[in-house]
């Protein structure tokens, strides 16, 4: 019985409660209409906040095939070549080269879409650096063409829809180009440094030729000298033809065996008679080449040919005009749309504002009508 009674009160005090409200309605509606317009105030005088998401990816294989050409030119590997990039790898040095923490302050800067205001440059570079430093760069794993890659999703707020999207138009833009740029300067430098390198050995080829050429005209200068020196002993000695120093001895000691020239190479020079000793001197005077008798001088012109008509300067320049990096402007370096960089409100939402301030209005004139209702009893 107790707990009947109980039910019965509490009915009773929630149907007084409820013919209080709707005596009050007046009340109420008014409150919470002026809730409702202060609400639509306060949304108006918010401040807009504007997001910008943007996805990249790496380069298809497809879309990479431009650059196979560089990146296999040196070996047939992409680590050897004068692009030493994959696609992976490239939407990697791409990702470095987007989330430059000093090239977007630069380009937020450019762009205004950080408001100066009254701010001094110290204060307002803090300010630059604070936008920058809210940019969210996320690299999830994400399944694309089925075959599972990473990707970077960017995402940029400010209080201007226009100059946000200018700003992560110009960043993606400006990265590509800046990185096409250099990449095309790095693929010309490794042309260049191959062009030094194979002048380096030319000259060091050339050096060793003309050394090899001087020594043997040297040799043979020495050699002339010698044979005249030799060539006046036996002028002196009356000696014009070869003579044989065994000879010599045998006529000395007696013996009528005919004279023989000696092959062995022991005899002195002039016992070869002047007259041949002047023919060699003239021999040696009229040698017009001395490239035959220098050891290992074919193999040497080999290389020295071969290093100056080396094809891979000229032929990874040829790759660079026939390849994307041709035009830096138009390269692309990773996948993204410019168009899909659509900025959206985040904040304020209305419905935020709506609801809230309706349930704020009702609330509050609920509560002014249990007051008034309270007031009116005590008196």
């Amino acid at each position: 019985m107790e707990t009947d009674r109980t039910q019965t009160t509490d009915e009773l005090h929630l149907g007084e409660l409820l013919a209080l409200l709707w005596d009050s309605k007046l009340l109420i509606a008014s409150i919470t209409v002026a809730a409702v317009v202060l609400g639509g105030v306060l949304y108006v005088l918010q401040p807009r906040v504007y997001e910008s998401k943007v996805s990249v990816f790496p380069l298809r294989q497809t879309q990479f095939v431009g650059y196979l050409g560089l990146s296999q030119e040196n070996s047939g590997k992409a680590e050897d070549g004068a692009f030493p990039y994959t696609p992976a790898t490239l939407f990697t040095e791409f990702s470095s080269y987007l989330t430059d923490t000093d090239k977007l302050m630069a380009l937020a800067a450019e762009t205004g879409i950080v408001e100066r205001g009254t701010l001094n440059d110290e204060e307002y570079g803090q300010a630059v650096a604070r936008f920058v430093s809210a940019i969210r760069f996320e690299t999830p794993n994400a399944q694309d063409d089925g075959a599972s890659q990473t990707f970077l999703n960017i995402k940029v707020q400010a209080g201007d829809r226009n100059k946000l999207l200018t700003f992560v138009k110009q960043a993606l833009t400006r990265a590509n180009a800046d990185m096409a740029n250099d990449l095309s300067a790095e693929v010309q430098k490794r042309a260049d440094e191959i062009k030094d390198q194979l002048d380096a050995q030319t000259a060091q080829l050339q050096i060793e030729i003309d050394a090899r050429r001087q020594r043997i005209q040297s040799d043979r200068t020495d050699d002339m000298v010698r044979l005249a020196e030799q060539s006046m002993v036996a002028r002196s000695l009356g000696i014009e033809k070869p003579l044989d120093l065994r000879a010599i001895e045998a006529v000395e000691k007696g013996s009528n065996a005919p004279a023989q020239i000696n092959s062995n190479g022991n005899q002195p020079q002039y016992l070869q008679g002047y007259a041949a000793l002047d023919e060699r001197i003239k021999t040696l005077q009229d040698r017009k080449d001395d490239d035959p008798f220098i050891s290992d001088l074919r193999q040497l012109q080999q290389q020295l040919y071969l290093v100056k008509n080396d094809p891979r300067p000229a032929r990874i320049l040829g790759l660079l005009k026939r390849s994307p990096l041709a035009d830096p402007a138009t390269a692309m370096l990773a996948r993204f749309s410019i168009a899909s960089a659509r900025a959206e409100k985040v904040s304020p939402r209305l419905i935020f504002f709506g609801a809230g301030s309706l349930i704020l209005g009702l609330l509050i004139g609920s509560a002014a009508a249990l007051v008034r209702q309270r007031k009116s009893a005590r008196a």
